[in-house]
């Protein structure tokens, strides 16, 4: 019920370009662009815009955009910042749909150029122009030979995609890339990021074919809710890694003067990118070894790592950075052990690291490998190699890539030295496995895989705003003692109204003295990140610098966060003498309160004494402030809590009850079998082609949704005690932020009941209180009862302007509305 194409296609795949600004002049940007695009070998119509010339490297120059012949899909400005305004109007009344704005001189000069900045994005906003920049690199296509940029240089063919504030670190990792062959499916440079930004170009890399994983290069987030839903969409369905400037202060300050995008702590950038499931590295280096290796060969799952050396000190040394960073040596299991003491000397150590003695052939590699590969306690492998006299380098490299064939478990090597492990290493790149110099950037690369897992695991969890487990809070109460204090001009709850507060949210509140075991308080509280918004903080308390080994978490939270959360290097040996059940429902609380009052600025709960009696809060501190005009219930938070608040009860005409609900990560298997489930014809009908069942892309799209964007309802039929999906509904936001796309099925045999109007009611319902306009679908001429379907609810039906065999619809969720 939608169109394939998606709607920034004509930037990325545009068939004709004009350039304002185009010019002859050597080392212009105008003259680079066009050499780009010709030296490029584009395929599609050039239009070459200067008044000042008739001819520009052979093409014919027009005096104006509104002088080209034909519309075009790309306009690029190439001029100076002051005329832009005007040269997008001019775009407007030409009829084209992109602009790339590649001038500097806007927002990150000042008042002025912000000015100018808005007036230009006005102009645009008119027209219905998408664009993008200012004060950006352009855009390179490689695999449609379209370099639209002033880059000097191609790039090769390839399925990385880079997305990037910096022009100047695109045009770095371009020239990096050329000699060492990495090739990309999209190079974007967003510059300030006006119109398009990190969430538009992600939605459409993620629909890309070209395109397996993706790259970012961020500097600052204007948009912190769209930021985290694209982010989360894609990275469910493709890699995402991430490196973001302005870790440090002089890092900050250069962001701000480059881009003049919001920067928040960092660690709760951190936190956003586990939430996500995307990965952050430090560095370029980084980058390309971890994709080379995540993203193509391995299947992660866990961070125990198994290291096998002929060396006991190059051993020592990976197991030493392995402890610094956070990464736990596996365990290995009896019969593991039992594997290697059949293949090793008798003195071997019986630990790991696995130390195969300086005499070590490539039999021992192989028998120690394989052994590691069979234990379920080990999640990748390290092997080590020093060349010594007994050593053979090459055909230890042959004898491990032998062995790991068909393995997925993450697998890197280390050959030690350089002139008798050349020829190694080169055998190890051929296969694929990674390969280092030294063990430090080894156990660096099995760190982030191990992240990406654990990353991907946490993007899954999808919690309600309250849990279900527990008694509700005082929703009530707690809401009176805000409004309350606003009323009198408190920022600042006094003691009984903080006290009352925490009791309505079931948070026990004890004596404020002095406690006897300083080692069992701890420090919980929430913080209001000027990106992010609200995150949970747990640190040590007393004698702690306040901060410093703060672990962050975005809300909403369910018990799995919170787990992660304790898990964490920097607060789990402070836990390990403690209990963690009475602390885990702290911070479950602690997230239903600040999830349900917006109000909260700050909440210090310190210290927090934790013991086997449960968990008191000794002292807190809380901060309120007045919300904005027109605030949503969960406009405040960066992820939108799962909402289960939208779950009703139906009785259909069949007579039977059906319970319908927001979908869930979890109901994967269920969203399948229903689609494999249906008649041809309805599978037909509903996804305009004749699938059997949903591709694992799809199957994530449908299910693991971001509900402040997208909706999708399940109706759900109890058979033999069991939940059948018999129904699904959904909506999914357009770019415009004020129209909704819809989707409905229901089984075959569920026709008939009443249950499709039902679930369109409250769809309809859903994106009305989103504060959505329109509602729109596609269907096909010959579909007659969804036709007439529609036509009951209030569509107004027309015909498709391109294709024939499809109606279009559209709502008005505006008008009062017409259906029962």
């Amino acid at each position: 019920m939608h169109s394939d194409q998606h709607y920034l296609t004509p930037l990325f795949e545009p068939r004709a370009i004009a350039i304002i600004g185009a010019s002859e002049k050597p080392d212009s940007i105008g003259a680079t662009v066009v050499r780009n695009l010709l030296d490029g070998g584009y395929e599609g119509r050039l239009h070459c815009v200067n008044p000042r010339h008739q001819r520009i490297f052979g093409l014919p120059a027009l005096a104006s955009i509104e002088a080209v012949p034909e519309r075009v899909d790309v306009a690029v400005i190439c001029t100076r910042a002051a005329l832009a305004p005007d040269l997008v109007q001019d775009c407007g009344r030409a009829g084209v749909r992109c602009v790339v704005l590649l001038s500097a001189g806007f927002g990150e000069t000042g008042p002025a150029g912000a000015q100018l900045e808005q007036a230009t994005l006005a102009a645009a906003r008119r027209h219905g122009i998408r664009l993008l920049g200012p004060n950006c690199l352009g855009l390179l296509r490689p695999g449609r030979n379209l370099n639209l940029s002033f880059a000097h240089g191609g790039a090769l063919p390839g399925t990385v995609a880079l997305v990037s504030q910096s022009g100047a670190l695109c045009t770095a990792i371009l020239d990096w890339a050329l000699p060492n062959k990495v090739g990309f499916s999209a190079v974007v440079s967003l510059g300030a990021e006006s119109d398009i930004d990190f969430g538009e170009a992600l939605d459409y890399l993620v629909s890309d074919p070209r395109t397996e994983c993706i790259f970012l290069y961020i500097e600052g987030i204007r948009n912190a809710r769209r930021f985290m839903s694209a982010l989360r969409a894609a990275a469910r369905i493709k890699p995402v890694l991430v490196i973001k400037a302005g870790r440090h202060p002089a890092g900050e300050q250069a962001v701000v003067s480059h881009t003049g995008a919001r920067l928040g702590d960092d660690d709760v950038f951190d936190a956003a990118l586990r939430r996500a499931g995307v990965v952050r590295l430090r560095t370029l280096g980084q980058m390309y070894a971890t994709a080379s290796a995540l993203f193509f060969h391995f299947h992660p799952r866990g961070n125990r790592l198994a290291i096998i050396t002929n060396g006991g000190g190059p051993g020592a040394m990976a197991a030493d950075h392995a402890a610094d960073i956070g990464i736990p040596l596996a365990r290995l299991s009896p019969q593991t052990l039992e594997r290697l003491d059949q293949a090793l000397p008798a003195f071997w150590p019986r630990a790991n690291p696995i130390d195969l003695i300086g005499d070590a052939n490539p039999a021992r590699y192989g028998a120690a490998l394989a052994a590691c590969l069979k234990d379920d306690g080990v999640d990748g492998v390290l092997l080590m190699l020093t060349p010594q006299a007994m050593s053979d380098p090459t055909q230890a490299a042959r004898v491990v890539i032998e062995v790991s064939r068909g393995q997925h478990k993450p697998l890197f090597t280390c050959w030690m030295g350089e002139e008798q492990v050349r020829e190694a290493r080169l055998l190890f790149r051929g296969a694929g496995i990674p390969t280092f110099n030294t063990p430090e950037p080894a156990v660096d690369m099995f760190a982030h895989i191990s992240a990406y897992y654990r990353n991907q695991q946490l993007l899954l969890q999808a919690p309600a705003a309250m849990s279900d487990d527990h008694a509700p809070p005082d929703l009530d109460t707690a809401r009176q003692v805000v409004e309350a204090a606003l009323t009198l001009g408190q920022g600042i709850l006094d003691d009984d109204s903080t006290r009352a507060l925490l009791w309505a949210f079931h948070i026990p509140v004890g004596d404020p003295a002095p406690a006897r075991h300083a080692d069992r308080a701890l420090r919980v509280g929430m913080t209001r990140d000027p990106v992010f918004g609200p995150a949970i903080t747990l640190e040590p308390g007393p004698g702690s610098e306040p901060g410093r080994d703060r672990v962050v978490a975005l809300p909403p939270l369910n018990d799995f966060l919170v787990a992660d959360m304790l898990g964490s290097d920097t607060i789990a040996r402070r836990l390990k003498h403690l209990p963690t059940k009475a602390l885990t429902a702290v911070l479950l609380r602690l997230s239903e309160m600040v999830c349900e009052l917006p109000w909260l600025r700050e909440v210090v709960i310190d210290p927090l004494r934790v013991d086997d009696q449960g968990a008191v809060a000794a002292g807190a501190r809380i901060t309120i402030a007045p919300l904005p005009p027109r605030a949503g219930p969960y406009d405040h938070m960066a992820i939108h809590p799962y909402p289960s608040q939208l779950s009703f009860c139906f009785r259909a005409a069949n007579g039977q009850t059906v319970s319908i609900r927001p979908i869930r990560p979890e109901d994967a298997d269920m969203e399948q079998h229903f689609v494999q489930g249906l008649s041809n014809e309805s599978r037909y009908f509903r996804f305009l082609n004749s699938i059997r069942e949903l591709s694992p892309a799809q199957l994530v799209r449908f299910t693991q949704i971001d509900y402040d964007r997208e909706m999708a309802f399940l109706a759900l039929a109890d058979e033999a005690g069991s939940p059948r999906e018999v129904g699904v509904a959904r909506y999914a936001a357009n770019p415009d932020g004020e129209s909704c796309e819809f989707a409905i099925v229901v089984a075959d045999d569920w026709q008939g009941t009443g249950l499709g109007h039902r679930l369109m009611e409250i769809l309809i319902d859903t994106a009305r209180q989103r504060g959505m306009s329109y509602m729109t679908g596609e269907f096909l001429t010959e579909n007659s009862h969804m036709l007439k379907f529609v036509a009951d609810l209030g569509f107004t039906l027309s015909h498709h302007p391109d294709d024939p065999g499809l109606r279009c619809g559209i709502l008005d969720l505006k008008a009062p509305r017409s259906c029962a």
